[in-house]
């Protein structure tokens, strides 16, 4: 099964789309694949460590666990996460 997932700044400004994420990925993995994807992060030099993803709104709970797989956290068919960089 797979979900549309849409990346915000803090601004509410579309940053990323995912169509088709498979909901067996982790948290981890979507952390690697945003980074490579995302022109605009690229430029940035981040890494997965500094990345920060919180669900459905700006200050909501972190996908905190990295291991997990994105169906722990989500569990309908198109989602919005929120991208915070942690700083180094």
């Amino acid at each position: 099964m797979s979900i549309n997932i849409t990346v915000k700044d803090r601004k509410e400004q579309v940053i990323a789309s995912f169509p088709k994420v498979d909901m067996s990925m982790t948290v981890q993995d979507f952390k690697k694949l945003f980074l490579s994807d995302c022109e605009s992060i690229k430029k940035r030099k981040l890494y997965p460590a500094r990345v920060r993803f919180t669900l459905k709104e700006q200050r909501g709970a972190p996908l905190a666990d990295t291991q997990a797989k994105l169906s722990k956290y989500i569990d309908t068919p198109q989602a919005t996460l929120y991208f915070k960089d942690l700083g180094p």
